[in-house]
């Protein structure tokens, strides 16, 4: 613990006769042994004034301020679309960084003021997951109006807190201004080496209150202490954390209205029941026996997701008022919770004619709040016709949270239909047939690149430019280390999105240059962005519109954006056209799901309603997503999407072809980003190559072996080509790596290839930036120089049999080794 201000200054005023007693006592010693001693006597010098630094470290910028201040908390974290908000039960509409309620209860009213910087002080994001990124934010007013001059903040000792940076901003009478942020730890650096604390040293900032936004994107982020120096009043009337209003005291119970005239037809139903994880306690039949706290109740490891749909057969059509969801109660996080439920009725027997008649149900009570014993979810206002009855739970598992999901009673309230039961519109599903395409009977072309393997690289920049000093093109350079394939970006003029002005020169000079030293060229274009208006945004399953991505499936969008230029590199002599599919410009850079806009929608009811006309005039466009789900069609839907997609890429193909019949194709990052693009892209004999990212910071793993089974249990038309980022693998790694990956696959590629083409020696830092970089400490020539070696030693091992191969075992169970 640190003294208070009063011991501080006691101390500090004993300091001086401290010193010169233990001074006069060497002196003392010194006159006894002689002059032998002097050496002693500077040793025991300089010893006390080190001690005397480091008892009075801040004395020179002031007292300590915020002893007695007071503060509040916040924390969150990045999510993804569709994800329940860590602590809450609400999914997020969109991508980005939201708050949560589940930092301030880690802190027991003073933590981070109460002098203790070791581990049992800790505030920290009380969720759990890798990636992406957590914050926290404390507000701390000072006891009134001072001048501060340094600010500590202290992490724990555990690294697996540590944050990458503290973001300091403060505030006096006017609005907040920022001062600074420090960084602690680099992600990619060993967090081992990062230091436990950061300081800020200013200059005589005045002000009242300071803002601390602490980030980082390891397993958790926490803080222990915030200290902080200067001159101003350290007395306050009240200290420590001031918490905000408990969220159970801002709820409205909602009501379990009975409609007039209606009555409970749920108790004489029969139930069908699914369930993602065994019923630990309890059984279907307590859902509808009237006991609203004795359901069902399952219990299981944290970071399961838990889902049950419970269908309830009334016997007959009712006109069906209202469905009441009935949950134990009690704190969720312990006795039970759902994040999440939804329903669906259809008026028949055993037709796909689900309705959806109310938005997604969510509980008002959080899981960590202490909720009445029982309490109820209610749909009312349903006022529909209907027999089945299905009830849909969801318990997210991310973030730790909750891992225990309960269902008390399901409560159905109706009265007799009047007239007739109607038949209601209903989807009927045809197969939608999606032929396999295995790699077999390759052309020429595809077979030497298989038969040697895919030696590739993206590069920025030309390679008919110099290399460095040496004489020699960096096309040159690059097969001297035995690259087959080079990869070389385009893009359009960002000032005029309709025009690439450089295309033609760059694609003609970059094939000379690679035919010379007998190397293929292929262009290479960004999906998904450089967006150019108008055209037809993508929507999610739940309704949201996003505000830059593109529907996938608007063959003019797709023609202008990436079309018309993978036919434009064809005719300017290039081999082949990469389609870089990580989306920089738009809301993700990937689609989260199939699209759900009016005009795909409209084009799946075309194929599969009775009525399509009606279900696109009553299915809302936020509805969409459940609604299909309700018919059990998401898969349906997904592949006459994908199918869709398939012919748009399979017509670009056959017009590049028509000009090149061995035009290559290929796509980054992973299997399957971009769906219908395999398929599109590629036929058995003139596969698409997909450009891997998988391996970029490790080499061939696990993940590696799954991606070759899945395109061969799937009968994909495709090579997998195994990437290696330089900037993460120094040569004799990258050159260990790349063996083994091109050996199990169809080859491996580098990124950024750049980094082996410009600033090739050791004085330029910019050689060594994340991520454009390489190692720190290495040259060009040290890369090219182990990749030489490295496909000399790739030519001897692909002679071998596989069993001698580097990793064999970790790759016996991929499909060509069997």
């Amino acid at each position: 613990m640190l003294d208070s201000s009063e011991n501080t200054q006691a101390a500090h005023a004993a300091k001086g006769p401290l010193i010169m007693g233990s001074l006069t006592s060497l002196r003392d010693s010194v006159m006894a042994r002689g002059s032998a001693g002097l050496i002693g006597l500077i040793a025991g010098i300089w010893v006390l004034v080190g001690h005397l630094v480091a008892a009075e470290p801040e004395n020179s910028v002031g007292t300590l301020l915020s002893r007695n201040a007071t503060y509040t908390l916040a924390g969150g974290g990045y999510v993804y679309s569709g994800q329940i908000q860590p602590g809450v039960n609400e999914r997020a509409v969109k991508n980005g960084i939201v708050l949560c309620p589940l930092v301030e209860p880690t802190d027991s009213g003073d933590e981070l003021i109460d002098g203790d910087r070791s581990d049992k002080s800790n505030v920290y994001t009380a969720w759990f997951w890798n990636q992406p990124g957590k914050f926290i934010e404390v507000e701390m007013t000072l006891p009134g109006p001072s001048t501060v001059r340094r600010v500590r903040v202290t992490f724990p000792k555990d690294t697996i807190y540590r944050p990458e940076s503290v973001r300091l901003g403060v505030r006096g009478k006017g609005e907040w201004r920022e001062l600074g942020r420090n960084f602690v730890h680099r992600s990619r650096d060993p967090v081992e080496k990062s230091p436990r604390e950061t300081t800020f040293e200013l200059e005589d900032v005045r002000c009242e209150a300071l803002r601390f936004r602490i980030r980082g994107s390891n397993q958790w982020v926490g803080v222990t202490e915030i200290e902080v120096w200067g001159d101003g009043p350290v007395d306050s009337e009240r200290r420590g954390l001031i918490r905000a209003r408990p969220h159970a005291k801002t709820v409205k119970p909602p009501k379990a209205a009975v409609p007039k005239g209606a009555v409970r037809l749920s108790g004489e139903a029969t139930i069908q029941f699914e369930t993602s994880h065994d019923v630990t306690e309890g059984k279907p039949a307590n859902l509808i026996d009237g006991k609203r706290r004795s359901g069902i109740r399952i219990a299981t490891r944290p970071h399961q997701h838990i889902e049950v749909t419970a269908t309830l057969d009334l016997g007959d059509a009712y006109h069906i008022d209202a469905v009441h969801i009935w949950m134990p109660g009690g704190q969720g996080s312990a006795t039970g919770h759902v994040h999440e439920v939804t329903l669906a009725i259809s008026p028949s027997a055993d037709q796909r004619d689900w309705s959806v008649p109310s938005k997604p149900l969510v509980p008002v009570w959080w899981p960590t709040d202490e909720a009445p014993q029982p309490y109820v979810i209610p749909a009312g206002g349903l006022n529909v016709a209907g027999r089945r009855v299905r009830v849909h739970a969801y318990l997210s598992g991310l973030g730790g949270i909750t891992s225990v999901l309960s269902l008390g009673e399901i409560e159905v309230l109706g009265r007799p239909l009047t007239g007739d039961t109607p038949v209601a519109p209903r989807l009927e599903l045809k197969p939608v047939v999606i032929a396999r395409e295995p790699v077999k009977e390759l052309a020429l072309r595809w077979q030497e690149l298989r038969r040697r393997r895919i030696r590739g690289i993206w590069i920025g920049g030309d390679l008919d430019d110099p290399f460095g000093e040496t004489g020699m093109t960096k096309g040159k350079a690059l097969a001297d280390a035995g690259f087959n394939t080079v990869v070389v970006s385009n893009g359009v003029d960002l000032k005029n999105r309709s025009t690439a002005p450089q295309l033609a020169d760059r694609i003609k000079r970059n094939v000379a240059e690679a035919h010379r030293h007998k190397m293929l060229l292929l262009g290479k274009w960004q999906f998904g962005s450089t967006h150019e208006e108008p055209y037809r945004k993508f929507r999610q399953a739940n309704g949201v519109e996003h505000d830059s991505s593109c529907c996938p499936a608007q063959p003019s969008y797709i023609e202008r954006h990436v079309g018309r230029w993978a036919v434009r590199c064809a005719e300017l002599g290039a081999d082949g056209f990469t389609f870089d599919t990580e989306m920089y410009e738009s809301d993700s850079s990937r689609y989260p799901g199939a699209c759900y806009c009016d005009s795909c929608f409209r084009s799946y009811l075309k194929v599969a309603s009775t009525n399509p006309e009606h279900h696109a005039k009553h299915i809302a466009a936020e509805d969409r997503g459940e609604w299909i789900a309700a018919n059990d069609a998401v898969e349906h839907y997904a592949r006459h999407q994908q199918q869709t997609l398939i012919q748009l890429f399979d017509r670009l193909r056959a017009r590049c072809r028509a000009v090149n019949p061995d035009f290559l194709f290929a796509y980054a990052p992973f299997v399957g980003y971009l769906n219908g693009m395999t398929h599109g892209l590629g036929t058995p004999g003139r596969p698409v190559l997909i450009w891997s990212e998988r391996e970029y910071t490790h080499g061939p793993e696990s993940r590696t072996v799954d991606y070759l089974r899945r395109i061969d249990e799937g009968g994909l038309p495709a090579l997998y080509v195994s990437g290696h980022m330089l900037w993460y693998q120094d040569p004799q790694t990258l050159s260990d790596n790349l063996v083994a990956a091109a050996l199990h696959t169809d080859g491996w590629w580098a990124w950024y290839g750049t980094a082996l083409l410009t600033r090739v020696g050791k004085d330029d830092p910019q050689a060594f930036q994340s991520p454009y970089g390489r190692a720190k400490g290495t040259t060009a020539m040290d890369y090219l120089n182990a990749i030489r070696a490295a496909h000399d030693r790739l030519d001897k091992l692909l002679k071998r049999p596989r069993n001698e191969w580097p990793r064999a075992k970790m790759f016996r169970e991929a499909p060509r080794a069997r």
